[in-house]
């Protein structure tokens, strides 16, 4: 976050809220959120999930929307990024309806494009298990 914010560049972390009661390292917890906001303008945080982090079943529409109701509580998120990229029509029909405007997934070497789905928005997946040169290849190409 400071590099973005010294650079005036602009990111977004996707948030799993039941992480952010932990006391794990390196994860941003819940009452640091509205000082970070002020910290870094340029940093957006929304929704990873509160804790779907399970393989999709056929119950997920009921589960998606608990979830979402969970996230929502102390959160307010607009924006989502599925977990591990996987979702169904069924979750992009529970998100639609309890308000999430916009959604992400990945694919492998794909850039978001301005005609896909606004529920199936291809994304870089970067996260803190990924050496930085897998980060900057990115921008080689």
């Amino acid at each position: 976050m400071p590099i973005l914010n010294k650079y005036n560049m602009k990111g977004t972390i996707f948030i799993i809220g039941k992480l952010t009661y932990n006391n794990k390292k390196g994860i941003i917890k819940y009452n640091r959120m509205p000082k970070l906001r002020k910290l870094y303008p340029n940093i957006e945080f929304e929704s990873h999930t509160f804790n779907l982090h399970v393989h999709l079943r056929k119950d997920i529409y009921h589960r998606t929307v608990k979830d979402a109701i969970k996230q929502n509580k102390y959160f307010n998120f607009s924006f989502l990024a599925y977990p591990y990229g996987d979702f169904t029509s069924e979750m992009i029909r529970a998100y639609k309806n309890i308000g999430i405007k916009m959604a992400f997934t990945y694919g492998k070497n794909r850039y978001a494009t301005r005609k896909q789905n606004i529920y199936r928005i291809r994304r870089i997946k970067v996260n803190a298990n990924e050496h930085f040169s897998y980060f900057t290849r990115w921008f080689k190409q």
